[in-house]
């Protein structure tokens, strides 16, 4: 299909650029030209200088700054027919007035463009903060979240941090190829959406790994939350067998001064969890039967299977039974979204 070429000549802002240098050149060129003749019409020549401004305020959208601007010529008009009614002369700061006020006018349209964004740059920041693969918040996006949740955990708020990782999953993509890889991201990023309340955020970390910013929690809500997602991973079907999950929970305590020391307390447990074998979390800083341990001393392995009767495996417990409550519709659900092409890679 052929276009027909634009001329740009009938594009509004090449008319507004034209006449505006055209305006813009008559009180320009009289001034050095006929002196003595436009004299007695000076106000009114320089007035020429403010329609470009108008035109081009008026073709960018900014209609109170156009508005603005075709009141101050009528004011200047008005100023002149009254100093020719009385016989005074024009005020001499009569052309610094102009100067200044289109300044000011044209400034402020300026200031509005960089405080309200258009849409299409507001498109551009959302998939700035999105990953594009999962559609999940991206790391840049969670970073800035839990600086804010952070800084809150400082003045008392609970906090509480949630690090996935989808064990051996180089091992699949090379088993089944990387399609069947993409598809277990997009299934486990669907858990974590799906079960992520509004006030916290679920973002793909980076790679195989998710993170899940859990506002005004502590461990034993986020025991509940960690659970009830690698149950809903282990429920998942597909055209393959789906990897399982590990998980590492680290809540705030007054010893962290920044977000990082969280986030490596976190990393700590889930290191952990894979080194037990995965498809479990850790608790940062907690042994095996949910006590707190000294922070150097590496807290022991938590199941999610075969745990010991303490605080977090009641309530993985619960979280387990209100995931069979839940009944096969959110398994089905999820298992959908783990369907790929999963034909082992030729060697």
């Amino acid at each position: 299909m052929t276009t027909e070429p634009v001329d740009p000549f009938r594009s509004g802002l090449m008319r507004a650029l034209v006449i505006s240098l055209i305006a813009a050149a008559i009180p320009i060129a009289g001034a050095f030209l006929f002196p003595a003749s436009l004299q007695d019409y000076e106000a009114l020549t320089w007035l020429l200088l403010v329609i470009p401004a108008f035109l081009w305020a008026y073709e960018r959208g900014w209609r109170g700054i156009a508005t603005a601007l075709a009141f101050g010529m009528a004011a200047v008009t008005i100023t002149y027919v009254m100093t020719q009614l009385v016989g005074s002369s024009v005020p001499d700061l009569l052309l610094p007035v102009i100067v200044v006020y289109v300044a000011i006018t044209l400034g402020i349209g300026l200031f509005r463009d960089r405080v309200a964004r258009g849409p299409f740059d507001a498109a551009a920041d959302m998939r700035a903060l999105n990953d594009e693969a999962t559609g999940l918040p991206n790391r840049t996006q969670a970073e800035l979240h839990l600086e804010l949740e952070f800084a809150a955990a400082l003045k008392g708020r609970p906090l509480t941090i949630v690090l996935f990782d989808i064990d051996d999953l180089s091992k699949y993509n090379a088993r089944y190829g990387r399609a069947a890889g993409d598809a277990v991201l997009r299934g486990f990023a669907s858990i974590v959406r799906q079960h992520t309340r509004r006030m916290d955020l679920g973002a793909r970390h980076g790679g195989d790994e998710f993170i899940s910013v859990l506002g005004g929690s502590v461990t034993e809500g986020a025991v509940i939350f960690a659970t009830r997602l690698l149950e809903r991973m282990r429920e998942a079907e597909g055209d393959a067998a789906v990897p399982t999950v590990s998980a590492g929970i680290a809540s705030f305590h007054s010893d962290m001064t920044s977000p990082a020391d969280l986030v490596r307390a976190a990393e700590a447990a889930l290191e952990l969890a894979r080194r037990d074998g995965g498809d479990r979390f850790r608790i940062h800083g907690r042994d095996a039967d949910g006590h707190e341990v000294e922070s150097e001393v590496p807290a022991e392995a938590v199941s999610t299977e075969g745990m010991p009767p303490t605080s977090d495996a009641a309530a993985a417990s619960a979280a387990a039974s209100s995931s069979a409550a839940a009944g096969p519709t959110a398994a089905a659900g999820t298992g959908a979204l783990l369907h790929s092409p999963a034909t082992p890679a030729t060697p």
